[in-house]
């Protein structure tokens, strides 16, 4: 049985007690930091360490932990990350580190003795593989937990000062454009929306989804779960302010490794109303009228044939057949979204109207997206010019 030396000691100071071995133990909690405890033959031995660990933390010096980086990233995941998440995200966040973080050399190095060469190396192993976008979701991952780890005083420096990113230009793997659609490939996919069969039913069910993408920027997420209460055909608007997304499923309860949840838009700026065009609002009638005929009760706008959520890969697979029976080049149904922004660019329509209307959660999204892509338009321009 452990025998208190002290009953009672000022804030701070903490408690000693004698261990049955005969060895002695200290705890003290420091304000900010937390419980810490010190063994020693004598308790003199454990006052020396305690007085050692409080003029430490009064210098400010951090209290670096002997764990490995990647425990060290699974903590700050799960106990900072996944409750401030969106699932979607969080799972986005995780395969990035499971992928390319958690077993590398990195992962494997103690907290206290990373440096930036070792991150920089792996950094750089990742440039004949991996595109920009890709190495940077690393980056930030890192980058974000060191200065958690600062923060915490759990490391007394962020490594990651001293790492460089790659430039984009030097990369094997390049940034793909996304692919868009010419008005006449749009016309196309139109007029194929229409088509029926001999019964009269419709040949493509969601032919005229794709076209109301095409015309209002959404995202795939957006349009399936784009509800009736949210379309005003009397002012011509369409709300939107939630979103269907596919995220792992955590709760162990279920043989399914995915869920399909509803829930909020990506940004907060996504929340946002959007006014209609009219093949946008042809489109919305066409479902108002499609499901008034099957007798479907459903307030979701984009719906099954027994009036259920759409899931995403029927949704690009009829996209697929449609295109691959237009003798059209195949696309994302992303790809729909970016056709409406460039499509507003070209007209030159103000980059801040683009953006709002596509719910960026900044204005240099929609610019570095979009707003170089008419630089091939500009080039001709000017070389057009009669400077003789």
């Amino acid at each position: 049985m452990e025998n208190k030396l002290n009953t009672r000691n000022k804030k701070g100071e903490g408690s000693i007690a004698l261990r049955p071995n005969g060895t002695y133990y200290g705890r003290i909690t420091l304000e900010g930091l937390p419980k810490k405890t010190f063994y020693g033959k004598t308790e003199k031995d454990v006052r020396a360490k305690m007085n050692a660990y409080k003029e430490q933390a009064i210098r400010g010096e951090a209290f670096v932990k002997k764990i490995f980086v990647s425990d060290y990233i699974e903590e700050w995941l799960i106990n900072y990350k996944q409750p401030s998440l969106k699932p979607a995200s969080y799972d986005r966040l995780e395969v990035t580190f499971k992928k390319h973080i958690k077993d590398s050399y990195v992962g494997r190095c103690q907290l206290g003795s990373i440096r930036s060469t070792d991150i920089q190396k792996l950094i750089n192993s990742k440039t004949d593989t991996l595109s920009y976008s890709s190495i940077k979701k690393i980056y930030q991952l890192l980058n974000a937990c060191f200065r958690y780890a600062v923060t915490s005083r759990d490391l007394s420096f962020n490594p990651m000062d001293g790492v460089l990113m790659p430039k984009e230009a030097v990369l094997a793997k390049k940034t793909k454009e996304v692919p868009t659609l010419t008005p006449a490939e749009l016309e196309k996919l139109y007029e194929a929306s229409k088509l029926t069969y001999s019964t009269g039913n419709i040949r493509f069910r969601y032919g005229y989804a794709y076209i109301l993408i095409a015309n209002t920027g959404l995202r795939c997420g957006e349009v399936l779960a784009l509800t009736w209460d949210c379309v005003d055909f009397t002012n011509n608007t369409i709300r939107i302010n939630k979103s269907v997304e596919r995220t792992k499923n955590r709760s162990g309860k279920s043989e399914n490794k995915t869920l399909r949840i509803i829930g909020e838009t990506k940004t907060k700026n996504s929340n946002r109303t959007i006014p209609l065009n009219a093949r946008a609002k042809e489109a919305l009638l066409f479902y108002k009228a499609l499901q008034e005929k099957e007798g479907l009760q459903t307030n979701y706008v984009i719906a099954t044939n027994t009036g259920q959520i759409v899931q995403n890969g029927a949704f690009q697979n009829m996209l697929n057949n449609m295109l691959k029976q237009l003798n059209i080049a195949h696309i994302g149904i992303h790809s729909l979204r970016h056709t409406f922004a460039t499509n507003l660019i070209h007209s030159g329509v103000d980059v801040k109207v683009v953006s709002k209307l596509l719910g960026h959660a900044s204005v240099s999204i929609t610019y570095n997206t979009y707003v170089h892509t008419t630089m091939d338009d500009a080039i001709l321009a000017v070389q057009a010019l009669d400077i003789a």
